[in-house]
């Protein structure tokens, strides 16, 4: 008896998500491209090619080649296909998301911020769980997009006890980091807590950041405590993953009988 050989298995940008098709197929692509994984100099298959190996219709793969164009990770050549440009344009150079975790004061100093909504009100029950205040707590909400170089690489929500935010400006917010503003103010910093995880957009975010509803994002929580042990300062950060990546040094522990790995610093 004869067996048929298996079928090559056709990948698809996964219709199973809620993720849009389109945004699934570019998350892929755009990836590919900053990996270099296309040669240099060379096109990319065409659009047909691309079509039958990602399971998807015309429309989408030009869509995304569109959308790959605009930011400046491909170049379209008319009659001679779609070529690979990230390494040209440093579509490829991705910040480290680490030196966000550790740098409370300084980082910032490079982007600009745009301060989308400021206003005293009730915290929802996360946030005050959070800070150490019973539900519905008054707090400054301080909502912010930065960019770096003119393109958005952040969306942060902080939240600050309304008792002691009567002395955050608004409009020094755009040039300095709250963590800035507070110690100046007196509140001495001591230690903070935070949690790097992910997340989906939502439309405002999504919208701000120029990302589709539902795309992946990097999500930053931290809350930063006084000298006191004092909750003075909750952060959501949400970040576009293909602008950042976390970077460590590892060495060998050598006082191990088995392979071990030790993050430095």
């Amino acid at each position: 008896m004869s067996v048929a050989p298996a079928q090559p298995h056709k990948r698809s940008a996964g219709r199973r998500t809620g993720t849009p098709l389109y945004h699934q197929l570019y998350l892929v692509l755009s990836r590919q491209l900053r990996d270099r994984h296309f040669p240099a100099g060379r096109p990319l298959p065409s659009e047909p090619d691309l079509a039958a190996q990602h399971g998807v219709s015309r429309v989408t793969i030009r869509r995304t080649l569109e959308r790959l164009e605009r930011e400046g990770l491909v170049r379209r050549r008319r009659g001679a296909g779609t070529f690979p440009c990230a390494t040209e344009t440093g579509g490829g150079q991705r910040d480290d998301i680490s030196a966000i975790g550790s740098n409370l004061f300084t980082l910032d100093m490079d982007t600009e911020a745009e301060v989308l909504d400021f206003h005293h009100g009730p915290a929802n029950g996360a946030v005050c769980e959070a800070l150490g205040l019973p539900d519905g707590s008054d707090c400054l909400s301080i909502t912010r997009l930065r960019r770096k170089a003119g393109r958005p690489v952040s969306h942060t929500v902080i939240h600050v006890p309304g008792t002691i935010a009567e002395g955050i400006d608004k409009d020094v917010l755009g040039a300095t980091p709250v963590t800035i503003i507070l110690n100046g103010l007196g509140y001495v910093m001591e230690r903070a807590e935070q949690a790097i995880t992910v997340a989906v957009a939502e439309p405002a975010v999504a919208e701000k950041l120029g990302l589709d509803v539902g795309a992946a994002l990097l999500a930053m929580r931290r809350v930063v405590f006084d000298a006191d042990g004092r909750a003075i300062l909750h952060q959501l950060s949400l970040y576009p993953p293909d602008r950042y990546e976390y970077r460590m040094t590892l060495t060998r522990d050598s006082g191990s009988a088995t392979l071990r790995w030790t993050p430095i610093g």
